[in-house]
C-alpha cells in the first residue's frame, strides 16, 4: 500500500489556530481521498495522523491505494426523440453525447426513452490524484483571521514558506501560491534553522527530532506537564497549577518546549491572588505555583520554545517582564482602593451596555426589581434578601475600576475582593463574583444562593432586553453572546424546581425596562416569543448533552415551556420510557385524536375552545371518555404540581382504552353539527392535556 507525507511550512501560526486547522486537514483528507477511491479508513493497514506546531502542519497517511480502481459508468443522455430522428438517424445531440463520453454512436443504448452510454474509465494513480487534491485541501482551510501575501490570492492564516510532499518517497509535484513542493523541510527556527533534505518518509520523523522539532502535540503536552511539575516540586516545594487552556496555548506556541522556573518579589503577594494569576496567565502565559496550604508562592513556571541553553538569561527576562506587569497591577490596585467599591457605581454611567438598552448603570438598577417582582426572593428571609439586593447594587461597580479596565477577565473577581475589603458581608461579596457564573457551557454554577439568584436576574435582563429590540442570534452569528447567556440561564434554572416561571421573570424584566423609560421596539408577545425560542434552543442543546434522543427532545420542547426544571424533567422521564408500553399507549391515543382533529380543521369545521357538554352525548362511550378525561386531568394536575412526571406519564397512557372505545363506537364527524362540535371539543381538550407533557406524535417508534 501507498504512504503519503505532506507538510505545509509557514510563518508562526497563532496558537489557537493550530489544533482546529489540523482537524480540518484530517476531515478534508478523509472526505476527498475517500471520494477519490484511494482511501478506506476501515482498512486493516489504514493509518492517519495529523501533527503540528506553530511552524508546520503535517499529514501522514499509510494505506492508500496505489491507484484508483477502473470503473464502468452508465451515463444518461438526451431523450430518444432528441438523440435520433424518426428514421433512426443520430442527431447532433447523440453524436455530441457520444464524443463527450468517448464512445461510438453505435454503442449508445436506449433505456426508458433516454440514451445511455456505458463508459469505462481507467483509474488514475495516487500521485496524480494527490497532486490535484492536496492543494485543494490547502485552499479550503478556513481560519478565524486570514491574510494574503505577495501577489497571490490565497487567504491563509500566515504566509506559506515551503511544502514537503512525498508519496512512497517520491515528490508529489504541485504548487500553492508560487511555492513548489519538494523534499526539503526546515528544523527549529533558532536551534536548527537551515533547510534539510528528506530522503524518505521514515527519515523525516527522525530528522525532525534531530532538528529540535517535536511534531506530536501530545508529546509536547506531556513534556511541559512533567517538566513544570518536577521543577515546581523540586526547586520550590510547590505545586504548579496547570490550566488546560493555558497548557494548550503553550503546546502550540512551541516546537521544542523547555520549562523554566522563575520568581518574583514577595511584596507583590499583597495584591489579590486572582490579579497575580491573571497577569501571569493572560499576559505572559506563565503557570502559577502554590504551596501545600493553597497559598500562592512567589514562583512561576514559563515555557521556552527552545532547549536548555542560557536558562539563567532566559529566566531573568521572564522575571523582568512579569515584574513590569505586577507593578502596573499594583498601581491600579492602589488607585482603586483609595475609594470604596460603592463609589465606583457612578462610573458605570459612562459604560454602555447596549446602545438601545442603556448603560451598565441602568442595567444594575434593573436587577433589584427583577429580583423582587420576578419572585426570586420569596424563599429568603429579610436579611438574606437584603444581601442579594445589595449585591445587585454593587454587581457592576468593578467594571469602572482601573484593574478591570486593564484586566477585563477579572470582572466580578475584583468586585468580590474590593467588597470584602470594604467590609461588605461575605454573601454580598461572593454574589458579585458568582453572578457571572457559569462562564461557559458545562462550567461551574454559583455556590451561593445569592450568587445564583443574581446570575438569573442578570441573564433575564440581558435576554429580555435584546428580545425586546428584536436582536436574536441567527445561524453562526451571535455577536452579543446571547446563546451563552441563554445556556447559562437554562443551567441556573435547571437545578431548582422552586424558581419562578419564565413568564414571571420575563415580565419583571420587561416592566423594569419600561419603568426606566427605555423603549423596547417589539411587542411584549413578540419579544417573549424570541425569548422562549432562544431558551428552547439552549434547552435542546442541554438535553442533547444529557443523552436525550432527538425525537424525545422535539416532542417535549413542542409543549409549552413554562419552567426549565420541569421541561428538563419531562424530557428525561420520557426519554427513559420512550419505548415503554405506557408511552406507546399515550402516543397511539394522541395519534387517533390528532388525525380526526386535523381532518376537521382541513374540512373547515370549527372546533370549540370550550369543555364538552355532557347533555349532548349520544352514546355511553362518550360519557365514559369524558369522565375518564376529567379524572385524568385532575390527577395529572396533581402529579404535575408535585413534579411527579412518571406518574403524569402513566396517567396519560392509561387513558388510551377510553379513547379507543370512543373511536370504535362513535362517528365523530356525524351530520348533527351540535353533537359533532361537542365531540371535537372533547377531543381537543383531551389533546391539550397530552400536549402539556409532550407532543407524543413526534416520537419515533423504537
Amino acid at each position: 500500500m501507498t504512504e503519503l507525507l505532506w507538510e505545509i511550512g509557514c510563518e508562526e501560526l497563532p496558537a489557537t489556530f493550530v489544533a482546529p486547522t489540523l482537524a480540518q486537514i484530517e476531515q478534508l483528507f478523509q472526505d476527498k481521498f475517500t471520494a477519490a477511491r484511494l482511501w478506506d479508513k476501515d482498512a486493516d493497514d489504514a493509518a492517519l495522523r495529523v501533527l503540528g506546531t506553530p511552524r508546520r502542519l503535517v499529514l501522514h497517511a499509510h494505506g492508500l491505494a496505489a491507484r484508483q480502481p477502473d470503473e464502468t459508468l452508465v451515463v444518461k443522455g438526451p431523450a430518444q426523440n432528441i438523440a435520433f430522428t424518426a428514421e433512426g438517424e443520430p442527431s447532433k445531440a447523440a453524436i455530441g453525447f457520444a464524443n463527450k463520453n468517448g464512445v461510438q454512436v453505435g454503442e449508445l443504448t436506449v433505456v426508458d426513452g433516454y440514451v445511455q452510454a456505458t463508459v469505462k474509465r481507467a483509474g488514475q494513480s495516487a500521485a496524480e490524484i494527490a497532486a490535484e487534491l492536496l492543494p485543494k485541501i490547502a485552499r479550503e482551510l478556513t481560519f478565524p483571521k486570514a491574510m494574503r501575501w505577495g501577489s497571490g490570492k490565497l487567504r491563509f492564516a500566515r504566509p506559506i514558506r515551503w511544502i514537503l510532499a512525498l508519496l512512497d518517497n517520491e515528490v508529489v509535484p504541485f504548487s500553492i501560491e508560487h511555492v513548489a513542493t519538494g523534499r526539503k523541510t526546515r528544523g527549529h527556527r533558532f536551534l536548527s534553522p537551515d533547510e534539510v533534505e528528506v530522503p524518505t518518509i521514515d527519515d523525516y520523523f527522525n530528522l525532525m527530532r534531530d532538528k529540535f522539532v517535536l511534531l506530536d502535540p501530545e508529546e509536547r503536552r506531556q513534556m511541559i506537564v512533567e517538566q513544570a511539575t518536577s521543577l515546581a516540586k523540586r526547586e520550590a516545594d510547590g505545586d504548579v497549577q496547570i490550566n488546560p487552556a493555558l497548557l494548550d496555548e503553550n503546546v502550540f506556541l512551541t516546537e521544542y518546549p523547555t520549562a523554566v522556573l522563575g520568581s518574583f518579589s514577595t511584596e507583590f503577594l499583597q495584591l489579590p491572588t486572582p490579579v497575580l494569576i491573571t497577569a501571569m496567565r493572560k499576559h505572559q502565559r506563565y503557570f502559577p505555583v502554590f504551596a501545600a496550604d493553597g497559598s500562592l508562592l512567589p514562583r512561576f513556571v514559563a515555557v521556552r520554545n527552545g532547549g536548555g541553553e542560557y536558562l539563567d538569561t532566559v529566566r531573568a527576562g521572564y522575571e523582568q517582564v512579569l515584574v513590569a506587569r505586577f507593578n502596573d497591577a499594583k498601581f491600579f490596585f492602589d488607585l482603586d482602593t483609595t475609594t470604596p467599591l460603592s463609589a465606583k457605581i457612578d462610573g458605570t454611567k459612562n459604560i454602555v451596555f447596549q446602545e438601545k438598552l442603556g448603560t451598565v448603570y441602568e442595567k444594575s438598577l434593573r436587577l433589584s426589581p427583577i429580583l423582587r417582582d420576578g419572585g426570586l426572593l420569596t424563599e429568603l428571609g429579610a436579611g438574606e434578601a437584603q444581601n442579594v439586593l445589595r449585591a445587585a447594587e454593587l454587581s457592576k461597580a468593578d467594571l469602572a475600576s482601573e484593574m478591570v479596565k486593564e484586566l477585563p477577565a477579572l470582572q466580578g473577581i475584583v468586585g468580590r475582593d474590593y467588597a470584602g475589603r470594604d467590609g461588605e458581608p461575605e454573601t454580598v461579596a461572593a454574589a458579585i463574583a458568582e453572578h457571572y457564573m457559569p462562564k461557559g457551557a458545562g462550567e461551574a454554577l454559583p455556590e451561593t444562593v445569592a450568587g445564583r439568584l443574581l446570575a438569573i436576574a442578570d441573564r433575564v435582563d440581558t435576554l429580555t432586553g435584546y428580545s425586546g429590540i428584536g436582536i436574536f442570534p441567527t445561524g453562526t452569528s451571535d455577536p452579543y453572546a446571547l446563546r451563552r447567556a441563554g445556556s447559562g440561564l437554562v443551567a441556573l434554572l435547571g437545578v431548582d424546581r422552586s424558581l419562578p416561571a419564565l413568564a414571571t421573570l420575563f415580565d419583571a424584566a420587561w416592566n423594569a425596562y419600561h419603568t426606566q423609560g427605555i423603549a423596547l421596539t417589539e411587542t411584549r408577545e413578540q419579544a417573549y416569543a424570541y425569548f422562549l425560542t432562544l431558551i428552547g434552543q439552549r434547552l435542546n442543546a442541554s438535553l442533547e448533552e444529557k443523552g436525550v434522543r432527538y425525537d424525545v427532545r422535539d416532542a417535549v420542547l413542542a409543549a409549552p415551556i413554562t419552567h426549565v426544571f420541569d421541561t428538563q424533567a419531562r424530557a428525561v422521564t420520557l426519554g427513559a420510557q420512550a419505548d415503554s408500553a405506557g408511552v406507546r399507549e399515550a402516543a397511539a391515543a394522541l395519534l387517533r385524536i390528532g388525525n380526526i382533529l386535523r381532518f376537521a380543521a382541513k374540512e373547515g369545521v370549527e372546533i370549540p375552545a370550550t369543555d364538552a357538554d355532557p347533555t349532548l352525548f349520544e352514546q355511553d362511550v362518550e360519557g365514559q371518555l369524558w369522565s375518564a378525561y376529567l379524572d385524568t386531568r385532575e390527577k395529572y394536575a396533581t402529579a404535575a404540581d408535585a413534579g411527579d412526571w412518571e406518574r403524569a406519564l402513566a396517567l396519560l397512557g392509561a387513558l388510551r382504552p377510553a379513547v379507543d372505545a370512543f373511536f370504535e363506537s362513535v362517528m365523530v364527524m356525524g351530520d348533527d353539527t351540535a353533537r359533532r362540535a361537542n365531540r371535537l371539543a372533547m377531543l381537543s381538550r383531551v389533546r391539550e392535556t397530552y400536549n402539556e407533557y409532550a407532543e407524543f406524535d413526534k416520537l419515533v417508534a423504537g
